[in-house]
């Protein structure tokens, strides 16, 4: 009978602890969770304990992020619910089925410092980061195929790792960021105006063999740039002022049977007269 009794206790000790559990939790989720569904049916959270703002897909969503803008003066392009918390947010996610983070998402978020993307996640729309003076990197998920209009720019981005699988990246993506160092993905076809314009502190970049479409002043006033190793053998399309106002000191490598066309290119597109182009 004793151990009977010595069993109950134990059973009931259990169940209590459970219950305090379940009802920390609840108690946990309301006092320091917020978070509802906008237009486009996508949940958002924001746990005000961790400073972590979160995006998930319901049933009803088409997986695609709503559209917001500054102004807010119409229903489908009002300010995001989120907004309230762009001056204390750290950390953003995005969860599974997300495929298109919208426009201008986190715009602003002056605090936050750490982004993460799921797989599915295809595009990064116009603004999505701009302005986030503390985000210093970034890591591009597997499933990312273009990066729009100025996604990044003048974001305190650092470094950024783009990941296999990009496409695109579209003008002024990374305008005025403090990036030090570029490698494109194989998979890249397309850099578009100014991507990486005004970018002083870059150093590095290599620009990889996919590549087709180099927009205009895609380097434009990035003066600490010193290296640019072209490895595309198929570069068919390149604006007028793509290589204009660059550091007159940076060296140019490109590939030694591409040597005279691309030179010519080079030179004839913009890239100072000082600077150097090799053969490798």
């Amino acid at each position: 009978m004793e151990k009977i009794k010595l069993a109950d206790k134990r059973t009931a000790i259990v169940l209590g602890a459970f219950l305090i559990c379940v009802i920390a939790g609840v108690v946990f989720e309301k006092v320091f969770v917020v978070s509802g569904v906008d237009a486009a049916n996508i949940r958002w959270s924001y746990n005000t304990l961790t400073r972590t703002l979160r995006f998930e897909t319901t049933e009803k969503s088409e997986r695609k992020m709503q559209n917001y803008d500054a102004c807010g003066d119409d229903e489908y392009s009002s300010g995001a619910p989120w907004w309230k918390y762009k001056n204390k947010c750290r950390h953003v996610a995005f969860g599974d089925g997300i495929v298109r983070v919208g426009e201008l998402t986190c715009s602003g978020f002056e605090k936050l410092e750490s982004v993460s993307f799921s797989d599915d996640v295809q595009e990064i729309a116009f603004e999505a980061f701009s302005m986030c003076k503390n985000l210093d990197s970034v890591h591009c998920s597997n499933g990312i195929k273009k990066i729009c209009v100025d996604a990044f720019e003048e974001s305190g981005l650092k470094s950024v790792k783009l990941n296999e699988g990009l496409k695109a990246i579209e003008r002024g993506a990374f305008y005025s960021t403090e990036i030090k160092e570029v490698i494109f993905p194989n998979s890249v076809e397309e850099l578009g105006e100014g991507a990486f314009m005004r970018c002083d502190y870059l150093e590095k970049v290599r620009i990889s063999k996919g590549i087709k479409t180099i927009g205009e002043k895609v380097f434009f006033e990035s003066y600490a740039l010193k290296k640019v190793k072209i490895e595309s053998k198929n570069i068919i399309e390149v604006s007028d002022a793509a290589f204009e106002e660059m550091n007159p000191e940076v060296v140019v490598e490109v590939p030694k049977e591409k040597y005279d066309e691309y030179k010519e290119m080079l030179y004839t597109h913009g890239l100072p007269e000082t600077a150097k182009v090799v053969a490798y």
